[in-house]
């Protein structure tokens, strides 16, 4: 079992993300879409290991916290998956407002990293 924090793109490989049958906390946007983050030419999948963490990272970006925001909660293998199979390199950023956050990027090449947004 192993936790990687993250400090440049690529190493180690999403496969790595354990334990892979952590649950998470994982947003959704219109029509139950995954909510991602794109950075460096990247789609980070925003991923949080309580619905508190949740709520401080909703709350750093300066939400309505009257309004309701939906998530899913999946194991850390199924996401690990979904980020891989998507056509666009995606990598799983948790708890990035929290005291420990985590960063597990794709197996991303140096030439696909540009741009930023949201999506």
């Amino acid at each position: 079992m192993g936790v990687y924090l993250i400090l440049g793109p690529g190493i180690p490989k999403l496969d790595y993300l354990e334990p892979r049958d952590a649950l998470l906390v994982v947003p959704l946007i219109d029509e139950d879409r995954v909510f991602t983050s794109r950075v460096g030419g990247v789609d980070w999948i925003c991923a949080f290991t309580s619905v508190e963490s949740y709520a401080r990272y909703m709350s750093a970006r300066g939400v309505d916290s009257d309004q309701e925001y939906r998530y899913h909660t999946l194991r850390g293998g199924r996401l690990a998956e979904y980020a891989a199979s998507r056509a666009e390199p995606t990598g799983v950023a948790v708890d990035m407002a929290g005291t420990a956050p985590m960063a597990f990027p794709p197996n991303a090449s140096e030439t696909s990293l540009a741009g930023d947004g949201n999506r």
